[in-house]
């Protein structure tokens, strides 16, 4: 069975198309109102009270700028033989190890 059907109106044969019937049916809005909620949507655009995901290697040099004193004062206790981050074992027993915490 094809989509073209064929009646008879006075003699003449004419050809129905199921496309040109279902367009005719389909109401004026139809697909515009997708469309139109489609270009207005602010769904994809962060709002101001949205919670912002920071960046973390955004500003990089700026972030290592401001923490090199810092840093600096850490690498010359380090050279002193202070034990500034617990990492030189200091404070264990010389039987000790890391089986034993």
């Amino acid at each position: 069975m094809t989509s073209q059907q064929s009646t008879r109106s006075q003699g003449k044969v004419l050809y129905q198309n199921d496309n040109v019937e279902a367009e005719q049916l389909a109401t004026l809005s139809e697909g515009k109102v997708a469309d139109a909620v489609k270009k207005s949507s602010g769904r994809d655009k962060p709002r101001k009270d949205d919670i912002q995901i920071e960046d973390y290697a955004s500003d990089l040099e700026r972030k290592k700028a401001e923490q090199a004193e810092a840093r600096e004062e850490i690498k010359a206790r380090r050279r002193a033989g202070v034990d500034v981050d617990g990492s030189l074992g200091q404070g264990r027993q010389r039987n000790e190890d890391n089986s034993d915490v």
